[in-house]
């Protein structure tokens, strides 16, 4: 069970960060504009050992690190960063349809800026993702590298991050659940610090739940997340985006007693055949085929409670076997019927008592 809560938290943090790079290209812009196409979003996820995900996916008011400087250099990233996982510091500089060495020397520049302006001394080179390919479509070559740097971890410079997280983002909507307690022992952040200001973080409670088949279990979201009172949306946000979701392996799954979302939700089921897990979701946001649900700016959300159950889904198995078990009978006892009438009927036309017509 382990091995597979590990791979399934990996792919869940795989599915993270290619998230994270999909919205730094659907949000290009500066501070100001950001509150013109603003967007938030909170994601929490339940996963079968009863561990508990938290994502929360926020622009900031202003940015973390000014570099306006960026857009006057010969290459231009498409999006600069400063990451936080397991410990390690990285700033990450990614680039478009170019080669490593065309643009390493311009990526150095703007990794030794960050850290200047981080108060870093030591910056290390870690390493180079680099992949391209030929689109099918248009049969041209394309193309994305991106340069790591490790920076020296240190206590100081972690609480120096977070004193400017809490500086820089919005006090209004989902932002307002990044405080000083919340942002204690988070398991991963990314700054977005070019072209756009935003901010990512994700928390992960190990076994929040204690699951056991039989049991009857709560989240409530707003407790889970230490909101006292109600949680408003963002008063001038485009999207805010809802996403809750559960999962569970083949042997048992969750029935829902009682759901309280104070927002229309659709409900998505998904499957990790390779894992052999199950999964149900409940969004305001299902896949952007509804984008309308998510546009709820300053709305009011007194709380989000699930109260569900834990069922063996050998119940359900023994269910589908008894029925097959009635339905064979019935059939075996109106084939007997049948042939037993047919039976009558001939002996009836040797008797030559059966009437013709």
């Amino acid at each position: 069970m382990k091995a597979m809560v590990d791979c399934k938290f990996k792919i869940v943090s795989a599915v993270f960060l290619t998230f994270l790079f999909v919205i730094a290209y659907c949000n290009v812009g500066t501070a100001d504009d950001l509150n013109v196409d603003l967007k938030e979003r909170l994601l929490i996820s339940v996963e079968e050992d009863g561990t508990v995900i938290i994502i929360i996916d926020v622009s900031l008011k202003e940015p973390f690190i000014d570099l306006s400087r960026i857009s006057s250099v010969e290459k231009i990233p498409s999006m600069v960063e400063i990451s936080y996982r397991g410990g390690f510091i990285n700033i990450m500089v990614r680039y478009e349809d170019v080669r490593v060495d065309d643009v390493r020397l311009f990526a150095d520049e703007i990794a030794e800026e960050v850290s200047f302006k981080l108060g870093v001394e030591r910056l290390l080179f870690w390493k180079t993702d680099f992949s391209d390919w030929i689109d099918e479509i248009t049969g041209k070559w394309k193309s994305f590298v991106i340069f790591y740097y490790n920076l020296t971890f240190s206590r100081m410079l972690y609480e120096k991050l977070v004193d400017r997280i809490l500086d820089v983002k919005f006090d209004d909507g989902f932002s307002l659940i990044i405080n000083e307690k919340f942002m204690e022992n988070v398991s991963a952040f990314n700054i977005h610090l070019y072209p756009n200001q935003k901010l990512f973080v994700q928390k992960v409670i190990p076994q929040y739940f204690k699951f056991k088949v039989g049991g009857i279990y709560v989240l409530d979201v707003l407790r889970l997340l230490n909101v006292t009172g109600s949680l408003k949306t963002h008063s001038k946000a485009q999207q805010s985006i809802i996403d809750v979701s559960f999962y569970s392996p083949r042997e048992w799954k969750y029935v829902f007693i009682d759901i309280y979302i104070p927002v229309p939700y659709t409900v998505l089921r998904h499957y990790i055949l390779n894992l052999n897990v199950e999964g149900i979701e409940f969004t305001n946001n299902p896949w952007g085929r509804d984008e309308s649900l998510s546009h709820i700016p300053g709305k009011s959300i007194d709380d989000i409670k699930f109260k569900f159950k834990i069922v063996q889904k050998e119940y359900e198995v023994k269910f589908e076997i008894n029925s097959l078990k009635i339905i064979g009978i019935l059939m075996i006892f109106l084939t007997s019927i049948l042939l037993g009438f047919i039976i009558y009927r001939m002996k009836l036309k040797r008797k030559g008592m059966l009437i013709k017509g």
